[in-house]
């Protein structure tokens, strides 16, 4: 049986070949990485009912590990972060990998937090009241990852800290690394579960 990684999560998992699971995927022949990406998907997203069709499609047993990356999407949704946005990434990352674990209840758990944000690379500032993202936006990530790192270590989960490994330049844009930034997530990864991996090397 190979051994298999399963990873979702919002564009921050690409699907392009320089995306951080593709990189990994060529670094570790011998895994299985399925990658399931839902661009600006928030955490809660991936359970509302008219997206039923479009997710978990991928993430099918068995796996060896679960992967999920996502919460950025629910601060710029409540304009760039605040106290209810971060308890509902917390709560909606949960979630996930909960509803992973049941498709795969043998599998190692891992939660990612999201890196911040390249604020110099945003061409003109964004309406506040909606959909954005700001200069208070990075202190709200931190919080959240912050967040996530309680939830993971409470769970017995592996966790996984992005925000503070990307500077401005390994951004594409606001929010979206670039192929220099992958390869930093990339390792972060390989670093995280570097027993895991050594266990499975033929």
């Amino acid at each position: 049986m190979p051994i298999r990684i399963n990873a979702i999560g919002d564009s921050l998992l690409s699907d392009a070949p320089e995306g951080w699971l593709q990189q990994l995927a060529a670094r570790y022949s011998h895994i299985e990485f399925v990658g399931e990406s839902h661009p600006g998907w928030s955490t809660i997203s991936f359970f509302k009912p008219h997206f039923s069709q479009k997710v978990f499609n991928r993430i099918v047993p068995p796996a060896d590990a679960v992967i999920a990356l996502a919460g950025s999407n629910d601060l710029f949704e409540d304009d760039g972060g605040g106290v209810a946005s971060v308890r509902q990434a917390t709560s909606g990352i949960k979630k996930l990998i909960v509803h992973m674990l049941e498709r795969c209840p043998s599998a190692q758990a891992v939660i990612m937090a999201p890196p911040t944000v390249a604020l110099c690379n945003q061409k003109e500032p964004q309406p506040r009241g909606g959909r954005c993202i700001h200069a208070q936006t990075p202190l709200w990530l931190a919080k959240l990852s912050e967040s996530y790192r309680e939830l993971a270590q409470n769970e017995g989960w592996t966790y996984i800290n992005l925000f503070p490994l990307l500077q401005d330049s390994d951004f594409i844009d606001t929010a979206h690394p670039n192929e220099k930034g992958h390869a930093k997530i990339a390792t972060a990864v390989e670093t995280a579960l570097s027993d895991f991996l050594s266990s499975t090397q033929k």
